[in-house]
């Protein structure tokens, strides 16, 4: 992710209580997203072998594994590689205390039952996450602001709803309140 080129694969090690469900991942995640390798493990000493010896950058790691407990394969990789994107798939989800343990160690939580697809969405939307906080332009630019933009989507369904010939100021009034830059901007002009 950082330093790499477009044209870099994005190597993506799962660690998986039934290593057979990876041959699914291993055959689908790179038909969804052609730069990135898929590699597919069962224990904690493979895992950490391969992130010693591979680029790795995304570790999706089952709840319990065969030898192991997840957090602790996530650990024992994040030790040999810092920065690496971890990624715990929990059949239910977290607790709000297992929530703030995890968002502490920077590990993201998976739904367990989620297909390729939903499981690219969210490594995605991290990698995306990931390199924009690291971006020092965008960081001095949201440094500077000195209030939060509206959200476009609730503008135009604000617009839309004041179009219409029967439209509802209470259902106005119930998207405003959902935003609440909307709001004091709209109470300052109001004022």
């Amino acid at each position: 992710m950082k330093g790499k080129s477009p044209n870099d694969m994005t190597n993506i090690l799962f660690v998986l209580k039934d290593r057979s469900q990876g041959n699914g991942y291993r055959r689908n995640i790179p038909v969804i997203n052609s730069s990135w390798s898929v590699n597919i493990t069962d224990n904690t000493k493979d895992a950490v072998d391969f992130v010693r010896g591979n680029d790795i950058d995304v570790i999706v790691c089952d709840e319990e594994v065969s030898d192991n407990k997840g957090l602790d394969v996530i650990s024992s990789c994040s030790h040999e590689k810092p920065g690496v994107l971890s990624f715990l798939r929990k059949s239910g989800g977290p607790s709000k205390e297992e929530s703030i343990a995890l968002s502490e160690k920077k590990i993201f939580v998976l739904p367990h039952n989620l297909e390729e697809e939903g499981i690219c969405s969210h490594i995605s939307r991290r990698i995306l996450m990931k390199s924009l906080s690291g971006n020092p332009n965008l960081l001095s630019v949201i440094r500077k602001m000195k209030k939060m933009p509206t959200i476009p989507q609730l503008y135009h369904q604000i617009t839309r709803e004041l179009r219409k010939e029967d439209g509802s100021i209470e259902f106005v009034a119930g998207l405003i309140s959902k935003e609440p830059s909307m709001a004091t901007r709209i109470l300052k002009a109001v004022n």
